[in-house]
């Protein structure tokens, strides 16, 4: 749709745990994380509604970082040497919440696709759990709303 990938941060807020929707080991659901929720555009066209999850261990001066700007990856890998390597996901088909729709400038009941995601290093650990919902059609009506 478009060639000026850009993102907005809508929520940067630490959990206790991991949401059990996550397979995770026992050890690494009771870890405290950093949730983070994204909206990522084309060329200003919502496409992507990002709730990606963090141990909080990985942010050692959490408090003087600006989450809503950086980019995680380069920071994970300049600090720690973590490298994405391979992911799991889940796909399946949802009506997400009205908030979600909202973000991605679809109707209150639309569906969207979900995919679920483990992120692992080249060690086969995960670093990232993430929920992404993306629209499945993207109306003219819609994207002409927001040009």
């Amino acid at each position: 749709l478009g060639m000026t990938p850009s993102f907005k941060t809508l929520t940067v807020e630490i959990k206790p745990e991991l949401p059990a929707i996550f397979e995770a080991e026992e050890a690494a659901q009771k870890k405290r994380y950093v949730r983070l929720v994204k909206v990522f555009y084309a060329d200003a066209i919502p496409l992507i509604h990002s709730e990606a999850y963090y141990a909080l261990s990985l942010f050692p001066d959490f408090t003087s970082l600006d989450l809503s700007e950086m980019r995680i990856f380069p920071y994970l890998e300049k600090t720690h040497g973590i490298t994405f390597s391979h992911y799991r996901q889940m796909i399946d088909v949802v009506t997400p919440s009205e908030a979600i729709n909202e973000a991605l400038n679809q109707p209150p009941n639309a569906s969207v696709f979900r995919m679920q995601m483990k992120v692992m290093d080249k060690d086969n650990q995960p670093f990232e759990y993430a929920t992404l919902h993306t629209s499945i059609l993207y109306s003219l009506e819609s994207i002409n709303r927001l040009r």
